[in-house]
């Protein structure tokens, strides 16, 4: 609706021209706003997909190489706690 009454406006129909100094703040605040809630939510949207692209490659390509190595790093924490270390005769 709000694009409907824009474009009803002699000044706003294309192929129309208006300078900066001829349009009123609530023109130039109003397009500076739209302008840049559009760059953000397209950077948004690319940071998600860029994401969920690396998240994919890292879960499909880089964990099924690094898995043995945490496994085995478990594996070796697990013996270590069920050593009986004897206690410090100093308290520690």
């Amino acid at each position: 609706m709000l694009l409907f009454y824009y474009m009803s406006i002699p000044d706003q129909l294309p192929g129309t021209s208006k300078t900066i100094f001829e349009a009123s703040f609530s023109e130039i605040f109003w397009r500076n706003f739209v302008a840049g809630m559009a760059r953000t939510l397209g950077g948004l949207v690319l940071y998600a997909v860029v994401l969920f692209l690396l998240g994919t490659l890292f879960v499909n390509q880089v964990w099924p190489a690094l898995e043995p190595q945490f496994e085995a790093f478990a594996k070796v924490m697990t013996v270590l706690q069920d050593l009986n270390v004897p206690k410090s005769p100093f308290g520690r």
